[in-house]
């Protein structure tokens, strides 16, 4: 948690995130991104998600293996 809260990161529509819920980090799409929040769509639970807290979210990278 050495990160500040805000600003959010700017993320593009369509760009893959991770936002860290109760149950771990879990992947999603960006619908809209802005300074004080990003709205996520979840691929698991089909549900959307707004974030408020920059340290919650963060782009998506596949491992590479």
């Amino acid at each position: 948690m050495y990160q500040n809260p805000t600003p959010l990161p700017v993320f593009r529509k369509g760009t893959q995130v991770q936002v860290f819920c109760g149950a771990g980090w879990l992947r999603g799409t960006v619908e809209f991104s802005s300074r004080d929040r990003c709205v996520v769509f979840l691929k698991i639970g089909s549900r959307r998600v707004i974030c408020y807290d920059a340290r919650n979210l963060k782009e998506y990278t596949p491992s590479k293996k």
